[in-house]
């Protein structure tokens, strides 16, 4: 399924390829751990993601 970044609803979780337009490794608030927040984008637009940091 190709779907682009203006299509994308907020909270929708998306299985596809998107350039990777910048990357960060953030700390939680907590202080317990860190997130992935991440700039994605394609001929469209661009959208902000966080996750999980991958460990």
């Amino acid at each position: 399924m190709n779907i682009l970044v203006e299509q994308l609803n907020p909270g929708q979780e998306v299985d596809g390829v998107f350039a990777l337009k910048s990357k960060k490794l953030l700390p939680l608030r907590n202080g317990t751990g860190h997130y992935l927040a991440v700039v994605l984008g394609d001929k469209t637009g661009q959208i902000d993601g966080r996750g999980p940091a991958p460990t």
